[in-house]
């Protein structure tokens, strides 16, 4: 049995599945195509489509202007002296 996709409606529609009506909503519903709530409505999903890979993502810095990787330097106050 090939390995389960992730899918998303194509169109908005109700469907009572174990004695409570379900909703799935247009582009935002998402499922396993294993999943036995699909019987019968597998024609209104596809395949859900990547739209950004996620190492497009770039971490997030401590503060504005640090970057990333840089030795962190706390400021010395100048009338302050280091203790010997």
């Amino acid at each position: 049995m090939a390995d389960p996709v992730l899918l998303v409606a194509t169109e908005t529609f109700f469907k009572r599945w174990e004695g409570a009506d379900q909703t799935f909503s247009r582009g935002e519903t998402r499922i396993w195509s294993n999943h036995p709530v699909l019987k019968g409505v597998e024609h209104m999903f596809e395949p859900v489509k990547a739209t950004r890979p996620w190492d497009a993502y770039e971490e997030a810095t401590a503060a504005p202007d640090e970057k990333r990787g840089a030795p962190k330097v706390r400021p010395v106050a100048p009338d302050l002296k280091p203790a010997a």
